[in-house]
């Protein structure tokens, strides 16, 4: 009798205790957007993007066209 006495005190005393980890935080998860970004692939010959000077550069050439043309719509 003692002893379960002891354990349920144990046990009271624990669920007063306040936890300072884990579970959902308020500034948890993702930032809604309003516009998301989808993924595009394109197969182009490697010839071709060496011409427009590599990868990075032909991917800058795509987002600057993408978004030259949306402007003028």
């Amino acid at each position: 009798m003692a002893v379960q006495l002891i354990n349920i005190r144990l046990i009271l005393q624990k669920s007063k205790m306040k936890t300072t980890h884990g579970g959902k935080r308020k500034t948890s998860g993702r930032k809604p957007v309003t516009d998301k970004k989808v993924q595009v692939s394109f197969y182009i010959e490697g010839s071709k993007i060496e011409k427009l000077g590599g990868l990075d550069a032909f991917k800058k050439k795509i987002i600057a066209y993408v978004e030259r043309s949306c402007k003028a719509s």
